[in-house]
């Protein structure tokens, strides 16, 4: 069972969302957003409102690197791909005398159908990003490319990435990438002293929670403090344990601490106003630290 102080946060001053209300929103201390002067942000897939929030609230912010190989554009090229085979497919049963093949022409045009629906929805993600990019070229740098400590297909290691920022003393870390951060080590990758907050998606913690207790253990180590908790109600709960599998923690440095360096006593979460459910259509997990 994993201990349930293992998340339980520090207290922060003025805690705010950044982003969109549900999935794609962060937390973290308001005063980190005029504090920060570049960006590094990994897992976007089709949402940027974070981004596009702190481009917004952050005219001092010299830079942001978006990393991602799994981004709108991705998406589009796969599904022409996937519509491609699959119009192949059918002009295929639509030439067969079998009669068969009335069958699998009607299963090939519900996904030929469904396929195109989704077309239509990457194309317009596809466009609305490609206008986000050329509406903030001056700060804003996209790489097809993930991150990840493991030699992979389109990933390169956070040193790559942290050397397009190497004049930053005030950066700002966001982290959604699927299993991946477990591979990566962080502290000797990167100086963490020129890091104000690390936002952090963690996946699959029942089976990878000693090294979740490290990697917390090592941020602390070198400056960085949990201050937020949120659990993603989009994954499962964990047996006999409070949390679900995947969460969203929030670290930041000491000076954004309230009155010291205290760890919340009798705090429930969501809290009301700040946490909202990744998943809209279902309720938000509960979470209390007594």
């Amino acid at each position: 069972m994993i201990p349930i102080d293992l998340l339980r946060p520090y207290k922060a001053k003025d805690l705010v969302r950044i982003g969109s209300r549900y999935d794609g929103g962060y937390i973290l201390p308001a005063a980190v957003i005029p504090n920060i002067d570049a960006v590094l942000s990994f897992g976007l897939y089709y949402n940027w409102d974070f981004e596009k929030a702190i481009l917004e609230q952050s005219p001092q912010l010299k830079k942001m690197v978006i990393g991602d190989p799994f981004t709108p554009i991705a998406s589009l090229y796969s599904m022409m791909f996937l519509y491609k085979r699959m119009n192949g497919a059918s002009q295929a049963v639509e030439n067969s005398d079998t009669t068969t093949a009335i069958t699998p022409k009607k299963s090939i045009l519900d996904k030929i159908a469904y396929a195109t629906k989704k077309m239509w929805l990457y194309t317009r993600k596809f466009l609305a990003f490609q206008s986000f990019l050329s509406n903030n070229k001056a700060k804003v740098v996209f790489l097809q490319k993930g991150v990840s400590g493991l030699k992979k297909e389109r990933m390169e290691g956070l040193d790559y990435f942290f050397s397009l920022v190497s004049f930053s003393n005030h950066l700002l870390i966001k982290m959604d990438i699927e299993g991946d951060e477990y591979t990566l080590d962080i502290a000797q990758q990167i100086d963490l002293k020129k890091v104000e907050c690390l936002l952090i998606e963690f996946h699959e913690i029942d089976k990878n929670y000693v090294k979740l207790n490290a990697i917390i253990e090592q941020l602390q180590q070198h400056g960085l403090f949990l201050v937020h908790t949120h659990l993603n109600n989009s994954s499962k709960l964990i047996n006999n344990c409070p949390f679900t599998e995947t969460v969203e923690l929030s670290f930041v440095k000491a000076s954004y601490l309230e009155n010291g360096m205290h760890k919340v006593v009798a705090q429930k979460y969501p809290i009301e106003n700040l946490d909202y459910p990744c998943e809209p259509s279902k309720m938000d997990i509960e979470l209390y630290f007594n």
